[in-house]
C-alpha cells in the first residue's frame, strides 16, 4: 500500500501487462510501478528502475523520474527506433480462431 500512495496509483491507473506465463505475471501500472508476481525470476530490462519493495514471490519496482525512452523501451521492446503509426492496425482484421 505503501509503494502504491506514494506513486499516486488508483483505480483509474492504467496497467500494461508485460509477461503472463506460467509462474510470472508482470504488470506496468501507469509510468511509474511496476509489479512481477509468482515464483519464476523476472525484472525489468531496463536498469532505471529501483527495487521498491518485495516479499514472497513478488517484487516493485518504480521509477522517481519516468521517461519515455524507458518507458517504451518496457511497454514496446520490439518496436525500439521503429517510427509507429498509431492507425496501423485500427482498422484491421480479426484474427481467425477456428477452422471451418
Amino acid at each position: 500500500m505503501k509503494i502504491r500512495r506514494e506513486s499516486g496509483i488508483h483505480c483509474r491507473s492504467q496497467v500494461h501487462i508485460l509477461k503472463a506465463d506460467s509462474g510470472v505475471y508482470a504488470a506496468q501500472i501507469d509510468d511509474r510501478v511496476i509489479v512481477k508476481i509468482g515464483p519464476r525470476d523476472w525484472s525489468p530490462p531496463d536498469k532505471s528502475w529501483e527495487v521498491a519493495g518485495y516479499g514472497h514471490q513478488w517484487c516493485a519496482w518504480k521509477l522517481d523520474k519516468p521517461s519515455s525512452s524507458v518507458m517504451d523501451t518496457i511497454i514496446n521492446p520490439t518496436q525500439q527506433n521503429k517510427e509507429v503509426d498509431p492507425l496501423e492496425n485500427l482498422f484491421s482484421r480479426p484474427p481467425i480462431m477456428h477452422d471451418d
